[in-house]
């Protein structure tokens, strides 16, 4: 026995469309609700997450290759201090680094630092939720 299923044409299409907006108030509402938990220096973090994310994917990227290292908030290296004139100026590490099992300091902590998609998620999950339902329902903007 088989039973074939088919959606109404003008149904789909109006169902697909509202799953699109749907979908980019999502991807929108992360990367909104998301920079205020950003570790913020000179805004290269938060770029690289509307750089690299293509609003309505589904997949929310932030791509400055200090991300990973900023998202888990640890320390690596080995950390070899530079001097000047008998002052230091800095630290060298070369690959392969390791993690020291230091956590690293945030200017703005503690609502900026490590991990922001999970606590910005704990925080304003229902209002991306909301957002999303809107769009989909009302045609809302994101």
């Amino acid at each position: 026995m088989s039973i074939r299923f088919r959606w109404n044409p003008p149904f789909e299409r109006k169902t697909k469309a509202g799953l699109d907006r749907a979908q980019r108030a999502i991807d929108s509402g992360v990367l909104r609700y998301s920079e205020p938990f950003l570790p913020f220096q000179s805004g290269g973090l938060r770029n690289s997450g509307i750089t690299g994310t293509k609003v309505g994917s589904g997949r929310v990227r932030w791509i400055a290759p200090q991300a990973h290292y900023l998202y888990e908030g640890k320390v690596m290296g080995p950390n070899i201090p530079l001097h000047e004139n008998g002052q230091l100026v800095g630290f060298f590490s070369k690959a392969p680094k390791e993690y020291t099992g230091e956590t690293l300091k945030f200017h703005g902590a503690p609502k900026r630092g490590a991990r922001w998609f999970h606590r910005m998620k704990r925080v304003h999950g229902a209002d991306i939720v909301e957002d999303a339902n809107r769009a989909y329902r009302k045609g809302g903007k994101a």
